[in-house]
């Protein structure tokens, strides 16, 4: 995953590292050392943008799990006995479905 304007933003800074270092007859070492710095700076940088991105998409699903557990009610009759079925059931089977709703937000 890349970030456009992080490279964008960190391209044009080292462009003009290089432009005042060329006008200003700088040290070349300590053109290479702000150059260096500027590429660990852009990695910083799009390791950040992951991991905000990562942390976003978990704690959207952390609250779609809560919201889940909250709106859900727990199916339990309080009957611990297994239901006995006969044994000619199903004799005939449809599905229907009324009052039912789906979210995803």
């Amino acid at each position: 995953m890349v970030n456009h304007t992080s490279i964008l933003v960190v391209g044009l800074v080292a462009v003009i590292v290089t432009v005042l270092a060329t006008q200003l007859h700088t040290s070349t070492g300590f053109t290479g050392a702000r150059l260096v710095t500027l590429m660990t700076f852009a990695r910083t940088t799009s390791n950040l943008m992951q991991s905000y991105t990562l942390l976003e998409t978990s704690i959207g699903a952390i609250s779609r799990l809560r919201t889940f557990s909250e709106k859900i009610t727990a199916e339990d009759t309080g009957d611990d006995a297994p239901v006995q079925l006969p044994l000619s059931w199903p004799v005939n089977g449809s599905i229907e479905l009324a009052g039912v709703s789906a979210s995803y937000r």
